[in-house]
């Protein structure tokens, strides 16, 4: 199986970008040279991407469905490869590149009361029955499991690098002392 078959992306991305053009633009605002505008918005793209990713892994441990083997791991992993590289921030959902979860689609495919348990017990095997295997009792307790999991994780991705990216403009801005609307106009969340 190549990497493209376990891969699992979802078909939206949201990213924020800064050009030349709205480099412009705020140097001329703000009353700072390019050099010091172009590193007070890599700081403040580094920062939102850091608590954004904050926010998801939180999102991702008490959401995503437990029982399936490596899933969280392949999702935390996926979104810490998430970058801010040249002028882009670029958040990257999905399984981990070269990751074995083929079975994610699945997952993301059940019904939430397939998905979650609240204290139930069950036998488990890992060896099967009919080869001689001998289960384990073990409990599962994963109550807020969503169903349908990638689209709530793409929304709540969306809200939180919105919301992350104005509370660090107003920080940012603010330290700095500079008006955060300049900035504010030319920083936005694109999504698709």
């Amino acid at each position: 199986m190549s990497s493209s078959d376990t891969n699992f992306q979802p078909e939206s991305k949201a990213e924020v970008n800064i050009n030349r053009d709205k480099i412009g633009y705020l140097v001329g605002s703000l009353h700072l040279t390019q050099a010091q505008v172009v590193q007070l918005v890599q700081h403040i793209l580094r920062e939102t991407l850091k608590r954004t990713i904050a926010d998801l892994v939180k999102w991702i441990n008490e959401y995503v469905p437990k029982r399936t083997g490596a899933l969280r791991k392949s999702l935390i992993e996926a979104l810490k490869q998430s970058e801010f590289q040249g002028k882009t921030l670029k958040l990257i959902l999905g399984s981990a590149e070269g990751s074995v979860n083929d079975y994610l689609p699945f997952v993301n495919a059940m019904h939430a009361h397939n998905l979650q348990h609240s204290g139930q017990t069950i036998r488990y095997y890992a060896v099967p029955k009919y080869l001689g295997g001998h289960g384990r009792l073990i409990t599962l307790s994963d109550p807020k499991a969503q169903g349908n999991f990638m689209r709530f994780l793409l929304m709540h991705g969306r809200q939180r690098l919105k919301a992350n990216l104005q509370a660090v403009r107003l920080q940012e801005c603010g330290s700095v002392g500079v008006s955060a609307k300049p900035v504010s106009d030319q920083l936005k969340v694109e999504t698709t």
